[in-house]
């Protein structure tokens, strides 16, 4: 076989070792943790399909614990309908939550994160719940997992260094077989 036909063979193996192993970018999932300042009592949550650097809204939000017993958000977790929320926006810089702007009022239960003119957090089932008046500092936000852009497992690196080291090979070669088909014409000096 041609090394002409062969070096597209060897660069496109390459390229697909390379690509085929690359995943795209995750989306971001922050846990949350709502103190009550009105009671003892505290809510935890997960906010899911958050995008890194920029303003999005969650694509999925579960309470996870509750200090006080409900029989509203059963079973545990429990998968908010945040189809019918008012606002559901959410900031996050360099995989860090900077910004939220949620509220869901939906007549068995109420869930704001920063809600009501970003002053509100609540989670309550109209008999007990969580409630604080301390804006987006009144709730902590930790990432579930960090963001990781096209990430490249390592078993990607075998394939790509050898398809590498073969077109190396090739080059090589190539030129140690035109370097012996080399035909020399003599000067001819013109006086």
């Amino acid at each position: 076989m041609k090394l002409s036909q062969i070096l597209p063979l060897v660069v496109c193996s390459a390229a697909a070792g390379i690509l085929a192993s690359m995943s795209p970018a995750k989306a971001l999932d922050f846990n949350f943790t709502l103190s009550s300042t009105v009671n003892t009592n505290i809510a935890t949550g997960t906010i899911y399909g958050l995008t890194d650097n920029a303003t999005s809204s969650a694509s999925q939000i579960t309470i996870n614990s509750l200090t006080w017993s409900s029989s509203v958000f059963t079973p545990l977790p429990f998968s908010i309908n945040i189809g019918g929320a008012s606002q559901n926006s959410f900031t996050v810089s360099g995989g860090t939550l900077t910004g939220a702007a949620f509220q869901l009022s939906n007549g068995n239960y109420d869930v704001y994160l920063n809600g009501q003119g970003q002053t509100v957090n609540v989670v309550n089932d109209f008999n007990n719940g969580a409630l604080n008046f301390d804006g987006f500092s009144g709730v902590t936000y930790t990432p579930v997992s960090a963001a990781v852009p096209f990430d490249i497992p390592g078993g990607a690196t075998i394939p790509t260094v050898g398809s590498l080291l073969a077109l190396g090979a090739m080059r090589k070669a190539k030129k140690r077989l035109a370097a012996k088909t080399l035909v020399v014409k003599p000067v001819e000096t013109v006086v």
